[in-house]
């Protein structure tokens, strides 16, 4: 059949593929690995490089519009005998596969250089009764819906000055605050695939990406407010978008999240510094459990990022089945959910307040129901098993 060439392909124009007949290569098999975002693609042999690759895409089952072949491309080259005395020289390709990058892709370097720039924390911490809950929830960051990444950092950092101020606004008032609790209710990071159709073409930053920006975003969130408490207690729950997904489902287990683990890279973070960050404790869900419930100041606070219900109006249902099974988070005072996007308060013995979100907004949601959720952050004061002074910054 000939010799095998190694060589550096740059190719001419598309020709008929004949069928080779014997064995391929070793290593050289015809196909495609793909892991989700990236890829290689061998080709069928070929008696000339392609200048579209389109249609061997679309062979392998990789959309053209998602899908895009990353040069140089490679490739071996052999002369195979035709019949009759003639010799056809014949080609593999391979190429590595990645899925088409957005044209207004966030630049991930300037975003961490505009939080970083952002302002310094302030030192002040009067003792309180009560706490100040603050709920980081549904930012979604590299999504480039609405204003996309560069969007919701700037949102965020907006709202790191605003929930200050609040806390300021609110001691004026005669509130004695004495702890903070932030609570992550998921969806912090936007993820990459499997969790719509889009999602691979419409996300802005690689995951890595998403999660850089987000530890960033909630340590300088949380440097900025440790020092206005005495106490300061993170907690955060896993949301769907934070799933580690293969095939549009979780595949390994309740705990393999992203939505805690920015949070929990956040705690390693604060650690290194004892003596400024000392008095600034993390929780998160233990086991394959993704609830919790924790006392603020005598308010049992149960959070949950909510997808583990089928429809927001079904909260309330799922909620009184927790309490009928005696789980943690039937007991509490306050319910505490996102994954929604708007704000929601139900009062009765005990309270359900769900959170709306800071994200750039949903253009399925919008398409569907014609309504968008105004981005904005939920706060509260909590203490003695009541709530009050609700405000969405």
């Amino acid at each position: 059949m000939g010799l095998y060439d190694d060589l550096i392909a740059a190719g001419g124009g598309p020709e008929p593929v004949p069928q080779r007949k014997g064995k391929h290569p070793a290593g050289w098999e015809p196909g495609v690995a793909w892991d989700g975002s990236a890829g290689t693609l061998t080709t069928e042999p070929l008696t000339a490089a392609p200048n579209d690759w389109a249609e061997l895409l679309a062979v392998w089952g990789l959309d053209p519009k998602l899908h895009e072949v990353v040069e140089p491309v490679g490739f071996r080259a052999w002369d195979a005998a035709m019949g009759e005395g003639r010799t056809q020289r014949m080609y593999y390709y391979r190429a590595n596969v990645r899925l088409r990058q957005n044209g207004t892709r966030a630049d991930v370097e300037e975003l961490c250089r505009i939080i970083s720039r952002h302002r310094k924390p302030a030192r002040s911490a009067p003792r309180g009764t009560r706490a100040f809950v603050v709920c980081l929830n549904d930012w979604q960051v590299g999504k480039a819906d609405g204003d996309g990444s560069d969007g919701i950092t700037r949102r965020i950092l907006a709202a790191i000055d605003a929930v200050e101020q609040r806390i300021k606004e609110l001691r004026k008032t005669g509130r004695d605050l004495g702890a903070l609790y932030v609570i992550g209710l998921g969806d912090m990071i936007e993820n990459c695939s499997d969790h719509y159709a889009q999602q691979a073409w419409r996300t802005e930053l690689t995951l890595t990406e998403q999660v850089r920006v987000t530890r960033r975003l909630i340590v300088k969130a949380l440097t900025r407010w440790a020092g206005l408490f005495e106490k300061v207690v993170v907690a955060a729950v896993p949301g769907n978008h934070g799933e580690v997904r293969q095939g549009g489902k979780s595949f390994t287990d309740f705990a393999d999240n992203h939505d805690v683990d920015v949070f929990a890279a956040a705690a390693e973070v604060l650690a290194a510094n004892p003596d400024t960050y000392g008095h600034v404790s993390f929780v998160f869900p233990q086991g394959q459990e993704i609830t919790l419930t924790l006392d603020a100041c005598g308010t049992v606070l149960g959070l949950a990022h909510g997808h583990q219900v089928k429809s927001v109006n079904k909260v309330g249902d799922w909620w009184a089945k927790q309490a009928h099974g005696r789980q943690p988070i039937g007991e509490a005072d306050l319910l505490l959910t996102g994954h929604y996007h708007h704000l929601r308060v139900e009062q009765n013995q005990r309270a359900w307040i769900q959170a709306p979100a800071l994200d750039g907004g949903s253009d399925w949601w919008r398409h569907l129901s014609g309504q968008d959720s105004p981005p904005g952050v939920l706060t509260l004061v909590v203490g003695g098993g009541s709530w009050t002074d609700l405000a969405v910054l």
